[in-house]
């Protein structure tokens, strides 16, 4: 076995060599011969002293290596912590607004427009969580697939699909009104985690 001279963590000093003194085996320790320059000698060696120091150096690693990602973290969500999410479904009240009139005539015209407003935000939605490097979840694919077939039901409708008959186009446009407010609630939890994260002082 090898060691260095000083058993403190990050020790620079020269290596030495030891042999296990298999005799001196102990439940409390054992011995071990230094070999070195300067002759030979015994060194003893307390497990439970041992143990300790050994703990309470890795216990210092951990918590340099836990403030160190708390910082890391607080300044990745104060970079982010002025950006607000929900903000980009609030901009779609307008057009979700419109949606459970499609059958007005003005309203069909205008269709097209209001469900690119919505796949443009869902679209933005998604680039900043990946620039936030938050994961896109499972429950978030889950409300894109619905509002996507329930926005092409609705371009389908004023295509006059058969099968996007009036009832069906009414059931999609309660679907994206439920959704978009499902995915507004997700924003504002990461709004409110970003501004926490932002103001949490490192310790």
């Amino acid at each position: 076995m090898f060691f260095r001279e000083s058993s403190r963590p990050g020790a620079t000093g020269p290596l030495q060599s030891f042999l296990l003194v298999q005799s001196s085996l102990r439940r409390g320790g054992f011995q071990l011969l230094q070999l070195g320059a300067g002759g030979r000698r015994f060194v003893s060696v307390n497990v439970a002293k041992l143990a300790a120091e050994q703990l309470a150096a890795v216990t210092e690693v951990l918590d340099t290596a836990a403030t160190q990602l708390r910082e890391r973290d607080r300044v990745h969500k104060r970079q982010f912590v002025d950006e607000k999410l929900r903000s980009i479904f609030d901009r779609l009240d307008h057009a979700i607004s419109h949606l459970g009139a499609i059958s007005d005539v003005d309203n069909r015209l205008m269709m097209p427009g209001f469900v690119s407003m919505i796949r443009n935000g869902m679209d933005s939605f998604r680039r900043a969580l990946e620039a936030r490097s938050e994961p896109f979840e499972a429950d978030l694919h889950h409300s894109y697939r619905g509002l996507s077939r329930a926005l092409r039901v609705l371009e389908d409708h004023v295509k006059q699909e058969p099968y996007a008959d009036a009832d069906l186009a009414e059931v999609a446009a309660s679907h994206v009104y439920r959704e978009v407010e499902h995915l507004k609630r997700y924003a504002q939890e990461v709004d409110d985690e970003y501004a926490e994260g932002a103001d949490q002082p490192t310790e």
